[in-house]
């Protein structure tokens, strides 16, 4: 085996809802959408297509009809595990309303006398 071999991902057990799942990491073949996940119009598209590719490494059983109807229930934790397994940032709702409301907090308009 060559040093690249100590750079491959590795994978990490996640629970999701009732299910243990064996998350294989994304590789530089998956750049594009990484990149578009950071794009707010090509986000939710780049996102569902994380999940599919995520999903078909790590249960290659897994068929397009059962990942297309995973409940949304599911989709933030699944979605920080696909993160947290690339090491990238985690999608946390609670912070994103909180930086909104403090953005919104410190934007407002002062009073003039």
């Amino acid at each position: 085996m060559s040093k690249i071999s100590k750079l491959l991902g590795a994978t990490k057990l996640v629970k999701i809802g009732e299910e243990e799942i064996e998350m294989k990491p994304l590789t530089i073949s998956d750049l594009d959408i990484v990149n578009e996940s950071q794009s707010p119009e090509k986000a939710p598209k780049a996102i569902k297509e994380m999940i599919r590719r995520t999903l078909k490494r790590s249960i290659p059983d897994a068929t397009d009809e059962e990942i297309e109807n995973i409940g949304m229930g599911y989709f933030e934790d699944l979605v920080n595990a696909i993160f947290e397994v690339n090491g990238l940032e985690k999608v946390d709702a609670k912070k994103k309303e909180a930086s909104s409301d403090t953005q919104t907090d410190t934007q407002s308009p002062t009073s003039t006398p």
